[in-house]
C-alpha cells in the first residue's frame, strides 16, 4: 500500500473534506498526505519543516498556472491529532518502535512511505500508534497518527 488511508475519525462518523487549491506544476495521487506550501497545496516530502494537512482524495496533475489562473482544487480529509491513519514502512518495523515518531519517504507521487531509518524518540512527521492494526501480521503496515499538525503552535526555540 502507498500513500495513506484514513482509518478512524475522532470527531463523528463522517470523513471531513476540504477543496484546497493545488500548488503550481504539483502532481497528486489518491492517498498522497498533502500539506501547505505558501497556501497552496503540495504533497508532503522527507522535509522536516512539512508539516502534514490531510489526505488528498483525487489525483491530478496541476498546470503551471494553477495557483493564479485555474485554481483547481482538490478534495482532502484533515487530519487533527487525533485522527489515525494507516500507511506503510519502507521496511519491516518491529512493536518496538510503538510510540516513535517517523519521516515520511515521498517516492514519488503515489508512492509515500514511512522512513523506518528516520526512527526518533522526539522528531518526525508521523507517530506510529499500532504496528500490524489490521493483525495480519504485516511489519510494514502500521497506524500512524500525524507528530504536529499545520495548526499546532510551536514555541520559539
Amino acid at each position: 500500500m502507498y500513500g495513506a488511508k484514513y482509518s478512524r475519525p475522532m470527531g463523528g462518523l463522517a470523513q471531513p473534506l476540504e477543496h484546497v487549491i493545488g500548488a503550481n506544476s504539483e502532481v497528486f495521487a489518491v492517498g498522497d498526505v498533502v500539506c501547505f506550501a505558501s497556501g497552496f497545496l503540495e504533497v508532503v516530502d522527507s522535509a522536516t519543516a512539512d508539516r502534514p494537512f490531510g489526505i488528498c482524495q483525487k489525483a491530478g496533475t496541476m498546470a503551471a498556472d494553477n495557483q493564479t489562473v485555474a485554481q483547481v482544487t482538490l478534495p482532502v480529509i484533515p487530519l487533527g491529532m487525533d485522527d489515525q491513519f494507516e500507511m506503510d514502512f519502507d521496511a519491516d518495523a518491529a512493536l518496538a518502535n510503538q510510540g516513535q515518531f517517523f519521516q515520511l519517504n515521498t517516492g514519488g507521487t503515489g508512492a509515500q512511505t514511512v522512513d523506518l531509518g528516520s526512527a526518533s524518540d522526539t522528531v518526525g512527521q508521523v507517530v506510529l500508534v499500532k504496528l500490524d492494526p489490521r493483525g495480519e501480521g504485516d511489519l510494514l503496515r502500521g497506524l500512524f497518527r500525524i507528530a504536529l499538525p499545520e495548526m499546532a503552535f510551536e514555541p520559539e526555540t
